[in-house]
């Protein structure tokens, strides 16, 4: 379910990206691919890719509502919401009957290459290098057994497509921005030109894999539980003499570690923004317990869903949607609720010019916005990676950046106590009455 997301939002991104690459002048764009009068281009393929991309289908609607096109024609929304929701529909029409081929396909390609005995499959030469059971034998099997990610081709393809996009678009940055400033430089400091676009690459690009790893994280830990009872593994786990804390301190570990791969591509694109002069060191270890608060959190509602829910797809599905209102969907709330409300008292209060009141209720909503942001994971991925520019020139001189910076701490803290409610308030209760391991009442 995990790498459905995965490919999911790999094809938004590339597409979305794709689309707003492709009205670029590049020679490459118009090349015919094929022979006759109207060859399909590059262009064109970008376009056709983008049919089933709802973003830009609210695009396209968006730019109809104006009176425009794509390519800038005049035009209505009577005339083009046909259009984009047929093709639109045709699309995922097409993807879908694909998709349920394929599975049909490799489902029995699968079955019929399995023995009612089963084989057993040997030990790949890293995998020998396992250490061994000790006394964790839980914490053993969450790690390198269930903890091991499973690609297929497909996925492989969409990860490399974001590998390239991501990492690829940093060290374009920084060719681009050596060749700036090496030969049109004239002097002028690194931090501030290459550093300066180095850490704009990365809070755009960091923050992209890091709510990744966090979404993907929050689906992988939303099914450790289910898929125990779907593959009939549950009843066996409760009846070892394991205590409930361990077996759920494993299932937490085994889901932390089972994004290594996000991990280490999240702290590569670090690295490479600090040794580039694009992040300043300081900002490493708030980085780093950003992200660690955050992920032990989404472990722990992926993992509470995965006790409340018998099956795997209603489990993920709300782990995802929960991830997305914690993650920022709240500002949804706040921006179509709270926003016109405080605008009709400050209207009725005549603003907030000589008026005590208002200056007061100002003052409130600037308090609430700044602290929503430092609660919206998303934000603080993206502002903390703080340049060199900003630590020695810009927050000795601005409070306002000190003030975010308080607002995201105080934002973390929220985060931890949360998570250590859910951990000792919810989730090893229910788990100890999930594996009958409740004291009996006396």
């Amino acid at each position: 379910i995990s790498l459905t997301y995965l490919l999911m939002i790999a094809y938004m991104t590339i597409a979305t990206v794709a689309l707003v690459l492709a009205p670029a002048p590049v020679w490459i764009l118009n090349v015919p691919l094929w022979f006759g009068e109207n060859p399909p281009t590059p262009r064109s393929l970008i376009e056709m890719f983008n049919a089933g991309n709802p973003v830009a289908m609210l695009a396209d609607v968006v730019m109809a509502i104006n009176g425009r096109t794509r390519t800038m024609g005049r035009t209505t929304l009577a005339l083009q919401l046909p259009t984009i929701v047929s093709r639109y529909a045709w699309f995922h029409l097409i993807a879908s009957a694909l998709c349920v081929v394929w599975s049909i396909a490799r489902l029995r390609s699968i079955a019929l290459r399995q023995s009612s005995a089963g084989t057993t499959a040997k030990l790949r030469w890293w995998q020998r290098l396992r250490p061994p059971i000790g006394n964790f034998p839980m914490l053993w099997k969450e790690v390198y057994i269930e903890g091991r990610t499973r690609f297929n081709w497909l996925v492989w393809l969409a990860v490399i497509a974001l590998i390239l996009l991501t990492v690829g678009s940093g060290l374009l940055t920084l060719f681009f921005s050596v060749r700036e400033h090496f030969f049109f430089g004239f002097g002028r400091d690194w931090r501030h030109g290459g550093g300066m676009a180095m850490n704009v690459w990365f809070r755009f690009a960091g923050t992209f894999v890091g709510c990744l790893l966090l979404l993907t994280l929050g689906v992988r830990a939303s099914t450790s539980i289910t898929q125990e009872r779907e593959r009939d593994t549950f009843d066996a786990l409760v009846t070892t003499p394991m205590n409930a804390t361990d077996m759920l301190f494993a299932k937490l570990v085994g889901n932390l570690s089972s994004m290594r791969f996000s991990w280490f591509w999240y702290g590569g694109m670090l690295i490479m923004a600090v040794l580039s002069g694009g992040v300043h060191p300081v900002a490493l270890p708030f980085l780093a317990a950003a992200l660690v608060i955050y992920a032990i959190v989404i472990a722990m509602v992926g993992l509470w869903f995965s006790m409340m829910f018998k099956n795997s797809l209603q489990s993920a599905t709300a782990t995802v949607l929960t991830s997305l209102v914690i993650g920022g969907a709240h500002w949804l709330v706040t921006t179509c609720a709270c926003m016109p409300a405080f605008g009709l008292i400050m209207f009725a209060i005549g603003g907030h010019r000589g008026n005590e009141i208002g200056r007061l209720l100002e003052k409130l909503g600037e308090v609430f916005i700044k602290f929503q942001a430092g609660i919206t994971p998303p934000f603080v991925l993206a502002f903390c990676p703080l340049s060199w520019m900003e630590v020695h020139e810009e927050l000795p001189r601005h409070h306002e950046e000190w003030q975010f910076i308080g607002f995201s701490m105080l934002g973390l803290v929220l985060w931890a106590g949360i998570g250590a409610g859910l951990w000792f308030a919810v989730l090893v209760p229910m788990f100890k009455r999930l594996t009958r391991r409740v004291d009996p009442i006396a």
